[in-house]
């Protein structure tokens, strides 16, 4: 942030992130210079009139860009492939230039408010290839109505760097600028040295605190071994009888406040900085596999890889590219909380050898709040582990649940499920959230939101209010009892496989699928097409290659050219009591703007549908293309 200050600057790409970034950093004093292969990109007009010093630089991502412009750092878009910039990046490393992404300047900044004036809010991300925008906009939910500030950025919109200048005027940033912490520390080093004495350091309270504080140290160099928790350490009988004396004599230090460096330090910022007060208490971040790319300073203080099924393909090397850019969400002392439905996910348990040392942040007292364990599981069936969450099913009734241990969040070495009491959270039947993939989504939001130890009731209250996101399975409309379902969002394969068995156990779906397939595989689609559906209703550019991987499908394969045709064609397969989803497995740019765009198409089309008679409807379906 501070040190971006008249530092020549290059930003690849003016997609919306790379606009965002170019903002960052003309605020934070850089000079910056924009590159782009589109000779008008969509935000060029806007690029041109907020900040016309910004120099804009159409032309291909080639290393020889870096030799017209004397730049000390370059930043990518995340919209970039590396394959893409390959070229000029692997250029400006090895010209030493320091490299990054939108996530490193707003870890930066965020590193540096923490160091400058303690700003340390709660950071929980969330990735997965589906369900990320419903989990990461239910967090923030839960956690507003657990009277918390939030802000949220990252895929869901508004982009991470807009959202934190958002909080952060051109006037805070200067105060920084021009603050000097060393200087702060001398001197509150001063004044604390000679009225405390040599344990002033590792005083934490007030009043007799400082003491004990000193006896806990003094107790653990004389015996480390058997040290017993300072609430229930015996001390000697002469210890005991000044304790007494030092608590009713006038003027003594156990009625005079100890304030430790470290307190009159943040006494002192929170006066220079008052403005801190007003920042988000907690920020969730949506990211994609695109944004995590390449990251390494990252530090969420919690964070959540909802599943991974193949998505992207055409933009990563590999799956395994794909499986390491989510992995990289985790940083070394993040919370991790983690699918254990998904054995992929599960490959991110962290190891013996990743045991993480104390923060050095963090205060010597010791803390009441029992400790997190190191990582969190959500998902169906019984939680096994104190702390983690899960579904059990009681006389017809599934709940959601959570394990505790001793009445709180203890864990121990060695847990049966015996010695677990096990907390019924809200029954699944009341989420207005539809399926059995959103019960998943809901774990997945408690179990993140109560990282940040929020109190548990009102989140529950925010989890039965939660209706859900638009075009991730949103009923339309119910048409001669045929309920229709718009998942637009579901833009890759495995969105649909959720989609299906979360809809498919108590109704026959027909399925409209197809647009732009993305390289993807399409024959994890075939077992629960054949389990869950009447018929699929194919469309969009890729219909002949998806149609081909479903060769094994059991059930009709229907074609249509546009999506009034294939709602048409889908209301004359479904029977009374089954729905139509639209749930492309696909991305939507072949026939649509994106995938809102596609989303409102069909609305507007079963709105259509609704307004048409019997007969009109059966003229108009064309039955030509179905394959028994």
């Amino acid at each position: 942030m501070l040190n971006l200050k008249d530092q020549n600057i290059m930003i690849l790409g003016l997609g919306e992130s790379g606009l965002s970034m170019v903002r960052w950093c003309v605020l934070c004093g850089a000079n910056v210079w924009v590159v782009d292969d589109r000779q008008d990109p969509p935000h060029l007009k806007t690029l041109k009139e907020e900040m016309p010093q910004v120099q804009f630089i159409g032309a291909n991502f080639q290393a020889g860009v870096l030799n017209a412009v004397p730049v000390k750092a370059v930043f990518k878009s995340p919209g970039l492939s590396p394959a893409v910039v390959q070229d000029l990046w692997q250029h400006a490393q090895s010209l030493g230039l320091s490299t990054g992404t939108e996530l490193t300047l707003y870890a930066m900044a965020m590193n540096e408010l923490k160091q400058k004036c303690l700003y340390a809010p709660h950071v929980l991300a969330v990735t997965g290839t589906n369900g990320k925008t419903t989990v990461t906009s239910l967090t923030a939910a839960l956690l507003r109505r657990a009277q918390m500030k939030v802000a949220v950025a990252g895929n869901i919109g508004p982009a991470l760097l807009d959202t934190l200048q958002s909080y952060l005027k051109p006037i805070f940033i200067e105060s920084l600028r021009d603050f000097d912490l060393q200087s702060l520390e001398a001197e509150i080093a001063k004044e604390c040295a000679p009225s405390l004495g040599h344990k002033q350091e590792e005083a934490v309270n007030v009043g007799d605190q400082g003491f004990v504080q000193d006896q806990e140290a003094a107790l653990e160099e004389a015996n480390p071994e058997h040290l017993s928790p300072i609430e229930e350490a015996e001390f000697p009988a002469e210890i005991d009888s000044t304790l007494q004396e030092m608590e009713t004599k006038p003027g003594s230090v156990m009625n005079t406040p100890i304030i430790s460096s470290e307190q009159l330090k943040t006494q002192r910022l929170l006066a220079l900085f008052p403005w801190v007060a007003d920042l988000p208490q907690a920020w969730v971040l949506e990211l994609s596999s695109f944004q995590l790319k390449g990251v390494t300073e990252f530090e969420p203080t919690a964070a959540t890889v909802l599943n991974i099924s193949q998505d992207h393909l055409d933009w990563h090397a590999d799956m395994e590219d794909y499986v390491q850019s989510k992995a990289a969400i985790f940083g070394a002392r993040t919370q991790r909380v983690l699918n254990r439905d998904d054995p992929q996910v599960m490959s991110f348990v962290p190891q013996a050898k990743e045991k993480l040392k104390p923060s050095s942040l963090v205060s010597k007292a010791k803390s009441k709040t029992p400790a997190l364990p190191l990582f969190i599981e959500f998902g169906f069936g019984m939680p096994m582990r104190a702390g983690d969450f899960g579904v059990e099913h009681v006389n017809g009734m599934s709940w959601l649940v959570r394990a505790l241990a001793d009445s709180g969040l203890k864990v121990k070495k060695s847990q049966t499920l015996e010695e677990l009491e096990i907390q019924r959270l809200i029954p699944v039947d009341a989420l207005r959230i539809l399926g059995r993939h959103n019960a998943s989504n809901a774990l997945a939001a408690l179990a993140l939101a109560s990282t940040t130890q929020a109190k548990l009731a009102p989140m529950l209250y925010g989890l039965r209010e939660y209706a859900g996101e638009p075009h991730r399975i949103q009923s339309v409309q119910i048409i001669e009892g045929v309920e229709y379902f718009d998942d637009s969002k579901g833009t890759n394969v495995g969105a649909t496989v959720a989609a299906l068995e979360g809809l498919g156990h108590e109704r026959k779906l027909v399925l409209i699928l197809g647009g732009d397939a993305k390289s993807q595989d399409f024959t994890p689609l075939i077992q629960p097409i054949n389990r869950f559906a009447r018929a699929v209703i194919l469309l969009g550019r890729d219909a002949d290659l998806i149609e081909k991987s479903l060769a094994l499908v059991k059930i009709a394969l229907v074609r249509a050219q546009t999506m009034h045709e294939a709602v048409q064609k889908a209301s004359l397969h479904a029977k009374s009591s089954d729905a139509v989803l639209l749930s492309p497995a696909c991305s939507s740019l072949d026939m649509f703007k994106n995938y809102a765009h596609r989303g409102e198409v069909f609305i507007e089309a079963v709105q259509a549908l609704s307004e048409m008679g019997a007969l009109e409807l059966v003229q108009a379906g064309n039955l030509t293309g179905v394959r028994t």
